[in-house]
């Protein structure tokens, strides 16, 4: 998907349906080695200078970016191929039972605001604290200076971002990684500047000392590491793509590279990436890394995940050309057993409680929304809850999941201008519109948070919401809040919700917090 999070030109309510419904243009083929996942070039200057406004206006269909990192097939899959291990049904692994212990804390909310600043809010929105200040649009001298992917470290204290400036004269597009304190008036730590690459992700090791990241540049994908206090930037491995999930120690990230195996050539692979020392180094004097490629050739699907005590991990095999299974296997990648065949493409997120999975069985979840469905591991129970899934992140107390899907006929949420303020919206204004909903992990009832218009900063988490729910999350630390974006079609400006879980009522109160264009909540 090219970077269009420094964009501020928000999709409307003529176009969200064509956005969601034309999807991926650019399916990807069984051969990955000639396209990159996720790939997300920054568009020429002139074009951001062009395009880049503060309220959201009607975007023609050609000029939203098409991601290409969804696993792509229409082929129909061979049903009578052998698995290539046992069921987990059968080898009953043994999985532990875990009791998440979420944060009582009610943790912070950053986003991006209006001018492409990254702020910080609480959940009333009545403390605000500005994290950046420089950023600016200036179209008349076409330059700009923005911030994206805000990330919060693991403990909640410490913010990683990426900042995107341009320069007319130079004629150039620079990308720097920082980290701040979550707090007022930090300091910025640059830990990494490109002029000719990309920056589109960034993932806080579990231990809050590394920031790993995704650079794309030159046709290829690289994962790095760097120390939160700058210094030597690592480069541990390259592929077409790159995916990746950081062991729960610190001590390895299990990794995917180079997107599905072909039998016509290419290098896709997993492997298990240990740190020695801490710190990964795999391109300077000294390599204090040792990567370990799984015998297991990879299927279709994005970032394996590794079990929250890390003693097991998730990644799809290729059993045959037209067959994948979604497999489990132990710290190491040695396989255990087969959990379920795949019949286009996986997109999966392990439960904080270590037993259940979620999943989407999908060509490309923007393309296709897919069904959701939760596995319990131990007993091998399945429950098909949401049959046009899009995107959805765990909760952290491992009891429900937020489920955005596709709404047809829907009735936009509109916010009011204050907090605590909830306008109805206007029921001649029908339309589709991103559905926020809530899942019981357990009995798959559904309640509904709300419809709304998402922005297009939001909307390219959607083809690699699968590695996205690896460092961000809409959750309080809590459970009991999510945050959201919508476009408010009355006032023209993108409102920041709050949605507060009333337990007695078992429904959601909604308020407005502030105005940007992409929110998330820490950790801690």
């Amino acid at each position: 998907m090219r970077a269009q999070a420094y964009q501020f030109k928000h999709l409307s309510l003529g176009v969200l349906a064509a956005v969601l419904a034309v999807g991926c243009s650019a399916a990807r083929s069984d051969n990955t080695n000639s396209s990159l996942e996720p790939t997300r070039t920054p568009a020429p200057i002139a074009t951001i200078n062009a395009s880049a406004e503060a309220a959201p206006k009607a975007t023609a269909k050609s000029e939203v970016a098409a991601p290409t990192a969804a696993p792509s097939t229409t082929t129909p899959r061979v049903a009578n191929v052998q698995p290539a291990a046992p069921a987990c049904t059968d080898v009953k692994p043994d999985l532990a039972q875990l009791t998440p212990k979420p944060s009582k804390s009610p943790g912070n909310i950053v986003y991006i605001t209006s001018d492409g600043n990254v702020a910080l809010t609480d959940a009333a929105g009545r403390k605000k604290i500005d994290i950046t200040t420089d950023g600016f649009i200036d179209r008349e001298k076409q330059e700009l200076r923005v911030y994206q992917f805000p990330t919060f470290s693991n403990d909640g204290k410490s913010l990683a971002f990426v900042s995107v400036s341009t320069s007319a004269t130079a004629g150039s597009i620079t990308q720097t990684l920082h980290v701040a304190a979550a707090a007022e008036k930090p300091k910025l730590i640059d830990l990494y500047t490109t002029a000719e690459g990309n920056i589109p992700y960034i993932d806080w090791s579990p231990d809050n000392e590394t920031v790993a990241f995704l650079t794309i540049g030159g046709g290829a994908g690289e994962i790095r590491t760097v120390n939160k206090t700058g210094g030597a930037v690592s480069v541990l491995d390259s592929g077409s793509s790159a995916y990746w999930h950081w062991r729960n120690d610190s001590s390895a990230i299990v990794a995917h590279l180079g997107g599905t195996y072909s039998p016509n050539g290419g290098d896709a692979h997993i492997s298990v990436i240990s740190m020695i020392d801490g710190i990964a180094n795999n391109g300077g004097q000294n390599t204090l890394t040792r990567i370990e490629r799984i015998e297991s050739l990879p299927g279709r699907f994005q970032s394996p995940h590794y079990s929250p005590d890390g003693k097991f991990m998730l990644f799809v095999l290729s059993v045959d050309r037209e067959v994948d299974d979604l497999m489990l296997a132990d710290a190491t990648g040695e396989i255990i057993c087969t959990i379920t065949r795949m019949n286009a493409g996986a997109f999966f997120a392990w439960s904080p409680n270590g037993t259940q999975i979620a999943y989407l069985d999908t060509v490309s979840p923007l393309q296709q929304p897919g069904q959701l469905s939760i596995l319990d591991l131990k007993t091998g129970k399945r429950a098909d809850v949401k049959r046009n899934g899009m995107m959805f992140f765990w909760s952290p107390d491992g009891t429900k999941l937020a489920l955005y899907s596709l709404a047809q006929d829907a009735q936009p949420t509109q916010l009011g201008s204050s907090a605590n303020k909830l306008v109805a919206p206007a029921q001649q204004n029908s339309n589709t519109a991103l559905r926020i909903e809530v899942i019981d992990a357990q009995t798959g009832d559904a309640i509904k948070v709300a419809d709304t218009l998402p922005t297009r900063d939001f909307l390219q988490f959607f083809q690699f919401f699968d590695q996205y729910s690896r460092a961000v999350t809409p959750w309080s630390p809590d459970s009991n809040n999510l945050v959201f974006i919508t476009i408010n079609a009355d006032t023209e400006k993108v409102d920041i919700g709050v949605a507060a879980f009333n337990k007695s009522k078992n429904t959601f109160a909604l308020s407005r917090v502030g105005s940007g264009s992409l929110a998330f909540w820490s950790p801690q």
